[in-house]
């Protein structure tokens, strides 16, 4: 008689051995990272992932056929223990917390039941990623959490995008908590200096940073040889690292420099990592791997092991195409993924404050730019099918359609031999958006002189050349002031201008989606124009909620001005496409788990 599969721990690997039966094989081979180990590799044995699920599953498929050790069983019951745990604070609306109350008693005073809840889940969670939507307080939250947690006497890390290094993380610091700050921006030296400080002050304290400092350098002629500008950053196990809008931060092709460093990071014994973004996938479930991989490489060691596990996929001549969670796993999926992410909706935790209203503007283009359009829109066609350009050519060559969809445009070529060139809006009468654009500032009477500043309008498009030709249209034609925020304005510059906004002194201000969808608040405004989206419905929810915030309860309503018989039809099905997918997965999951 067969002997019971017997299952122990290798590393981060569950092994399975049994004697051979056909039908115990195919079993196996249905866990999705199943691989065989020859017997000169230390089998004969399946090696599949060490996770709660995987053993889940093996438990269903052999029943009583097979044996854990009693090391995984002891594993086991506690892993269910604290997802246990995890799925009540996660669905809980409020919760008790020990330190806080003492250590930092102003804070706890100002915290909303749903962010204590959320607090509370930050701390049993070994490392969380808190993906509430934009608006709720993710930044008190993971402050407050080092210090209910008890680690705060240490040394801590954030990274944030550059915009929000002083604005946001620096002000929230030094208001919430009592250890020093520093902030290590600027130029290679003024980083530096602000590094040596902080490494040589004894006491508890915060170093802020962006991204582009943790990456590495390739060695000149040196392909797998890599350093750092800043080694100090990596001499260090932290007791914190925090990372702000992580689905920012490149971590998606674990290959880049930035990643290469973001995942060299050390981390103390009983430290914690913390990632933060109200927008995590981009529409994609496998963008959740990276982050998850960020937060615990131990856990997380195998991408495609990970993805065979949960998701559907499919070969073809290119590759391997990865698609979605795959329909029998997706009730199993969502108790996962609440292991690992906390995710509140404004819906949930703010009642009070009525959803966005969502209105969409059509237009037509005139003689002028529909003539435009077709000429360009042909020439890309060609150049598409005749010249097999990379996928990141055809992304180009959409990009200038999206522009030319906008505006009749002038071309300012760059190499007329190899096609390049730069497309700008030319003039304001060739254009439907302009138009649809004037008829929704004029109903909020942006245009009367004599109004007091009452209504405001955040206007958003992807291009700066856009955003400068609405400014230059809005201050020569219209006679209204506006302001303005890209890339290019510096950081002083975008604190005024916040400023300016929220104390009702412009009625309009105009931004990158880029630049304007992180770290600013301009709840003062009730109305918000797209003219023009991304591909990635996460920008555009990030701009929203620049104004959409529970800091303010009132109706915010987002127009997106989109031209017929342009690129953007198809752009607008594939963005819906992929916030379906952001809503199942982030959202529409919680209903399920309520229920049960």
């Amino acid at each position: 008689m067969p002997r019971k599969a017997k299952v122990e721990q290798h590393d981060n690997w569950l092994w399975v051995t049994f004697d051979y039966q056909y039908s115990m094989v195919q079993k196996v081979k249905t866990i999705g990272g199943a691989k065989y180990i020859n017997p000169d590799k230390g089998g004969p044995a399946w090696q599949m992932p060490m996770h709660l699920e995987t053993a889940r599953r093996l438990r269903r498929l052999f029943g009583d056929e097979i044996r854990f050790s009693d090391g995984l069983e002891s594993w086991g019951k506690d892993a269910i223990e604290l997802e246990d745990r995890l799925i009540k604070l996660a669905m809980a609306d409020d919760a008790e917390l020990e330190l806080l109350p003492d250590v930092l008693p102003d804070l706890y005073k100002t915290l909303y039941p749903y962010q204590r809840a959320g607090i509370a889940y930050a701390v049993e969670c070994p490392h969380p990623l808190i993906a509430d939507q934009p608006g709720l307080g993710k930044t008190r939250v993971s402050i407050a959490t080092i210090f209910e947690q008890g680690i705060d006497y240490g040394k801590h890390l954030v990274i944030a995008p550059k915009t929000s290094l002083n604005t946001v993380w620096f002000e929230e610091l030094r208001e919430l908590q009592p250890y020093a700050i520093w902030v290590a921006s600027g130029d290679a030296g003024s980083k530096t200096r602000a590094i040596d400080e902080f490494m040589d002050y004894d006491e508890p304290a915060f170093l802020i940073t962006n991204p582009a400092t943790v990456q590495f350098v390739r060695v000149k002629g040196k392909k797998d040889q890599f350093f750092t500008r800043f080694p100090p950053l990596f001499e260090i196990a932290w007791d914190s690292i925090i990372l702000d809008e992580i689905h920012k931060a490149g971590l998606r092709d674990h290959q880049t420099m930035t990643a290469r460093g973001l995942l060299a990071l050390s981390l103390d014994d009983a430290g914690k990592r913390m990632a933060l973004s109200g927008t995590p996938m981009g529409g994609k479930t496998v963008n959740l791997w990276p982050i998850l991989h960020f937060l615990d490489q131990k856990e997380f060691h195998s991408k495609w092991a990970w993805i065979e596990h949960w998701l559907n996929t499919d070969k073809d001549d290119y590759g391997t195409n990865v698609g979605e969670v795959r329909e029998e796993l997706k009730d199993e999926f969502d108790q996962y993924i609440t292991r690992f992410m906390l995710r509140r909706t404004k819906a949930e935790v703010a009642k009070d404050l009525p959803p966005k209203q969502y209105v969409p503007v059509w237009v037509e283009m005139g003689p002028k730019q529909a003539k435009q359009y077709k000429e360009f829109a042909l020439a890309a066609e060609v150049k598409i099918e005749d010249e097999h350009l990379t996928a990141t050519s055809i992304l180009a060559e959409y990009m200038r359609l999206k522009q030319f969809s906008i505006s009749y445009s002038k071309i300012e070529w760059i190499d007329r031999a190899e096609g390049k060139y730069k497309v700008i809006p030319d003039g304001y009468e060739a254009s439907g958006k302009l138009e649809a654009l004037e008829e929704l500032l004029e109903e909020r009477g942006i245009f009367d002189p004599k109004q007091d500043v009452e209504e405001q309008v955040v206007i958003f498009s992807q291009f700066s050349v856009v955003v400068d030709w609405i400014c230059k249209w809005l201050r020569e034609v219209k006679g209204v002031e506006p302001l303005k925020i890209t890339g290019a304005v510096t950081e002083g510059n975008r604190q005024k201008a916040t400023g300016q906004f929220q104390n009702k002194e412009a009625k309009v201000i105009v931004m990158t989606t880029t630049a304007g969808g992180v770290a600013i608040t301009l709840d003062a405004a009730d109305t918000v124009i797209f003219m023009d989206e991304t591909w990635v419905p996460d920008d555009q929810e990030q701009g929203e909620d620049r104004i959409h915030r529970v800091s303010r309860i009132h109706n915010v309503t987002c127009y997106y001005i989109r031209t017929t018989g342009t690129i953007e039809e198809y752009i607008e099905q594939r963005v819906q496409r992929k916030q379906n997918v952001n809503n199942i997965i982030l959202d529409l999951r919680r209903e399920g788990l309520r229920a049960v």
